[in-house]
């Protein structure tokens, strides 16, 4: 299991970095679709 920092970034939005490894690894590209699990 990896864990990530939420960053904000402006008033409104946030964002999570994905490292470029991952991104490899699972052939995804910008403007992709990831499913993100609620835990806890």
């Amino acid at each position: 299991m990896e864990y990530r920092k939420l960053q904000i970034t402006g008033k409104s939005t946030f964002v999570i970095s994905i490292p470029k490894e991952w991104i490899k690894r699972n052939n995804l590209r910008k403007g992709d679709i990831l499913q993100i699990e609620e835990v806890g």
